[in-house]
């Protein structure tokens, strides 16, 4: 990528043409976005944008989503988000995508006598879907896979592992215990052996996450037990993580009679 800039030792006056300006525009804008994709490459795909700058909150049961003026890097291109404000129209499974559009301003008066906008600006629109359901719209974005650049960054520090606190009639086994983190980009990982103690009551929170260790919105993990090593693994079940930090809600409530154990990142 050849990053361009003007030549101006040669004096006031010289001739300049709208294919310079263009080319200098272009190739700074190049520069910046290609820097941010590949910020996100570690994430394997063209499927992620980057946020430099401005907000995006989805909030409540309804996934209501809140914005404030945006800048996104994605696909080597910048777009502009303005401030945006949505009502979850599918309840907990609200989607929201971003879809590139373009728009022009600064309307000049040409020698001409003709009136013509002089600015294009790429912008994104924000487009609801059912996520249970629908399929993500067609060249678009979607807004779970823009990243803070801060969530990127990675510091030279120690990752230390918390022991949880088991709750209700649940076990650690010993040796390996429920354990938790964040990582170097801010997800969440989970660690450890556990069972339902004899006669225990499966429906209760396993553990409880404290406050920076949970997610916005409900995350559901699947994992499977064993008694021991030569045993058959059971049916999978479903454990649901809370906003509220609480780990439980197991589905089917008839299968919790081996060990389970977490090895998972969860994204918060």
């Amino acid at each position: 990528m050849n990053i361009m800039r003007l030549k101006t030792d040669e004096g006031v006056g010289y001739p300049l043409r709208l294919d310079q300006l263009v080319a200098v525009q272009d190739s700074l804008i190049a520069a910046i976005s290609r820097l941010c994709t590949d910020a996100l490459a570690a994430f394997g795909d063209d499927d992620h944008g980057l946020l430099l700058s401005g907000s995006i909150e989805i909030t409540g049961s309804n996934r209501d989503l809140y914005t404030t003026e945006c800048v996104i890097a994605w696909r080597d291109k910048l777009y502009y988000l303005p401030d945006t404000a949505m009502s979850g129209g599918y309840g907990p499974y609200t989607a929201y995508a971003l879809v590139p559009s373009t728009q022009t301003s600064m309307p000049l008066l040409y020698k001409d006598g003709n009136v013509r906008d002089t600015l294009i600006t790429d912008t994104m629109d924000v487009v609801m879907y059912n996520g249970y359901g629908d399929p993500l719209p067609a060249n678009s974005l979607s807004i779970s896979n823009v990243h803070k650049f801060s969530e990127l960054y990675l510091r030279n520090i120690a990752k230390t592992w918390l022991n949880a606190s088991m709750l209700n009639d649940w076990e650690s086994i010993i040796g390996d215990p429920i354990r938790y983190r964040r990582n170097n980009i801010g997800q969440l990982e989970l660690r450890g052996s556990f069972r339902l103690a004899s006669g225990g009551n499966q429906t209760l929170p396993i553990i409880n996450l404290p406050a920076g260790y949970r997610p916005s919105t409900n995350r559901y993990i699947m994992a499977a037990s064993k008694d021991s090593a030569t045993d058959p693994t059971d049916a999978p079940i479903m454990i649901v993580l809370s906003p509220n930090g609480d780990l439980g809600s197991l589905s089917p409530y008839d299968n919790v009679s081996g060990i389970y154990r977490l090895c998972h990142i969860i994204p918060l």
